[in-house]
């Protein structure tokens, strides 16, 4: 194969893709409609950035899958609860990695991500957690960021994405960027009591480019 092979991924959902590694670069379109063309030539030659992050996971195998296995019982029913958590909590939790990551994506330049805090602020029903990071573009042309911020209630051993900002900067530009949670964003649902619930203690936030590159780990108190 000639290792200067772009392969363009025109699906709604994930994809088998043994192949990955054996080219130079795999362009996810999705479902993109009758500008499809005219966008992916535009892409391709350099004139528009693919900007965009993978809204799914892509595991490597089959068998990496919660849902692996599952079949219908006697009476044709699934439990559900049995692949719970799907997706990059799932892999989170089992340690294992991704083929194409859970909010993952590549542009035209390379960013610095740096200063990561975290801030109370409002009461009652207007408490609000403001995580804020600086962003750098470090590369030779300008291009589209987006900061991701994840959290982990006490106890839980994943985390789950709560928020996202994009920034859009030309070379050698920085910008403080703010993501802000609500209550929401931290709660959890109480089976016994039917309700969503924080959970008391200090929460884990976590700041990077995907769901498997947070670097920036910070705790909230709630």
């Amino acid at each position: 194969m000639n290792p200067r092979t772009v392969v363009v991924v025109n699906a709604g959902r994930p994809v088998d893709a043994p192949w990955a590694d054996d080219v130079a670069a795999v362009l996810y379109a999705w479902l993109p409609g009758q500008g499809f063309g005219t966008a992916l030539a535009a892409v391709l030659a350099g004139d528009a950035e693919p900007s965009g992050r993978m809204p799914v996971t892509v595991p490597v195998r089959d068998e990496d899958r919660s849902t692996w296995g599952e079949r219908l019982d006697g009476d044709l029913a699934l439990d559900y609860t049995a692949t719970e958590p799907t997706g990059y909590r799932h892999l989170q939790r089992t340690g294992v990695a991704p083929r194409f990551a859970f909010g993952s994506g590549l542009g035209w330049t390379t960013w610095e991500h740096s200063a990561a805090r975290v801030a109370r602020t409002g009461d009652g029903l207007e408490r609000r957690v403001e995580v804020t990071v600086t962003v750098t573009n470090t590369g030779g042309r300008t291009g589209r960021e987006v900061v991701q911020v994840y959290v982990s209630a006490p106890g839980e051993a994943d985390a789950r994405l709560a928020g996202f900002a994009a920034v859009r900067l030309g070379p050698g530009e920085s910008a403080d960027v703010p993501v802000v949670l609500d209550e929401r964003a931290f709660a959890r649902w109480d089976t016994a009591a039917s309700t969503w619930r924080v959970p008391a203690g200090a929460h884990r936030v976590r700041v990077g480019r995907s769901s498997v590159d947070l670097p920036a780990v910070l705790h909230v108190e709630l």
